[in-house]
């Protein structure tokens, strides 16, 4: 399958293939033949799209300075937006497990939201990352979340249960400062 379009991100959820193509949008297709994939549909008003996430009927597109707009999938192939998560700086990254997504937003660090209710979504955490690490990409592996920063490597935090993210990664550091005689 040809593009003109730079592919950002994708995501992948059974036989279903959403590429973020920046200005171009979101495209989906149909990947239940590999030697065929089939672009199914593009999903209007998704311009700008860094990222997307997949999750059943859950379609996530990080927007930049939009935000990540919230999408059901609907039989036929049909679209529906549901909502917008706005926050501060723009949307990098997003992640989806288990109906919580997470967003890289940059400088302005992680974004943590459930979304059990895909029409209703609710943060459960926001936090800026120590030493200014910028929150560029992240996944999700049970309650334990890594971050990618271009310079600054990797962070990991565990998300716990009650959400009140712990930064495992990086550690903070003290120096101590002497002056020779």
């Amino acid at each position: 399958v040809s593009s003109r379009n730079r592919v950002r991100g994708m995501a992948l959820d059974g036989n279903l293939l959403a590429t973020a193509e920046g200005t171009a949008g979101v495209r989906l297709f149909d990947i239940s033949r590999t030697d065929r994939p089939r672009a199914i549909r593009s999903v209007h008003h998704t311009e700008g799209a860094l990222d997307v996430a997949l999750e059943g009927n859950l379609l996530l597109v990080a927007a930049g300075k939009q935000g990540v707009l919230v999408f059901r999938l609907e039989s036929g192939n049909r679209v529906e937006r549901m909502a917008v998560i706005a926050g501060p700086g723009k949307a990098l990254n997003v992640s989806l497990r288990d109906h919580i997504a997470t967003i890289c937003r940059g400088g302005h660090g992680i974004q943590i939201v459930d979304l059990a209710e895909p029409d209703a979504p609710v943060e459960l955490a926001a936090m800026v990352l120590p030493r200014s690490f910028l929150a560029l990409r992240s996944t999700l592996r049970g309650n334990i979340l890594f971050i990618a920063s271009d310079m600054a490597g990797l962070a990991v935090l565990d998300l716990g249960q009650g959400g009140d993210p712990q930064v495992i990664l990086p550690r903070e550091r003290s120096f101590r400062i002497t002056w020779p005689d």
